[in-house]
């Protein structure tokens, strides 16, 4: 999927906790970076700047209940 949104000309940010994943994809996305992408507050820090939330639009990063 990633190599298909790539090629109509998106950019493309991957996540992933195994830095052998991220080394292995580092030249082919547009970013790719080690983190834990179930932790909310490391999601809200790699929001890039240029892509605030849209207005009216609920963001998926939401913290559980306990």
């Amino acid at each position: 999927m990633a190599q298909s949104l790539i090629r109509l000309g998106h950019d493309v940010m991957g996540i992933d906790k195994d830095a052998d994943l991220v080394q292995r994809w580092s030249n082919a996305l547009t970013c790719a970076v080690q983190a834990d992408s179930t932790d909310v507050n490391v999601m809200r820090q790699l929001r890039r700047p240029s892509m605030p939330p849209r207005q009216g639009s609920r963001s998926r990063l939401r913290r559980r209940r306990p």
